[in-house]
C-alpha cells in the first residue's frame, strides 16, 4: 500500500512539473522574436491540410500525456489551450505553411479540438480502454 502512494505521489510530482514547464514556456514566449523562431521551426514541420499539419505540429509541442488536460476551450474540468501563447504559435504556422495559409481562425480551432479529443486514444491507450473478449 505505501509503494502505491509513493508511486502515486511521485507521478502527481511528475505532473506538476509538465504544468510548470508550460507555464515557465509561455512566460518565455511573452518574448516576440523568440515566438518568430518558434512559429518558423513549427511551421516547417509541414503538412498537406490543416487537420493534418496540425497534428504534425501538435505531435512535437505537446506530449500527449500533457494534451490529456487541455482542450480548446477549457471544457469538462480542463486548461484552455487557446488562452496559451502555443495557441497563436500553432495558428501562426499553419499560415505560414502554403498549403494552409488560408487557413482561418475557426478552422485551427476545429483541427486542434479533433487533435485533443483523440488524446485519450494515443499512444496505445485505445487498447487499454477495450473490453477483453471472453
Amino acid at each position: 500500500m505505501f509503494s502505491k502512494l509513493l508511486k502515486i505521489v511521485e507521478e502527481i510530482k511528475e505532473t506538476q512539473k509538465v504544468h510548470a514547464d508550460v507555464e515557465a514556456l509561455e512566460e518565455r514566449l511573452g518574448d516576440r522574436s523568440l515566438v518568430s523562431a518558434v512559429v518558423a521551426m513549427v511551421a516547417d514541420i509541414g503538412g498537406t491540410n490543416v487537420d493534418d499539419a496540425t497534428r504534425r505540429m501538435m505531435k512535437y509541442v505537446l506530449s500527449n500525456e500533457l494534451a490529456l488536460d487541455y482542450n480548446m476551450f477549457g471544457r469538462h474540468g480542463k486548461k484552455k489551450f487557446k488562452d496559451l501563447c502555443l495557441f497563436n504559435v500553432v495558428y501562426e504556422a499553419l499560415k505560414n505553411n502554403s498549403l494552409t495559409a488560408q487557413v482561418n481562425q475557426q478552422e485551427a480551432e476545429r483541427a486542434l479540438s479533433k487533435w485533443f479529443t483523440g488524446a485519450r486514444d494515443r499512444g496505445g491507450q485505445r487498447a487499454s480502454r477495450q473490453p477483453v473478449p471472453n
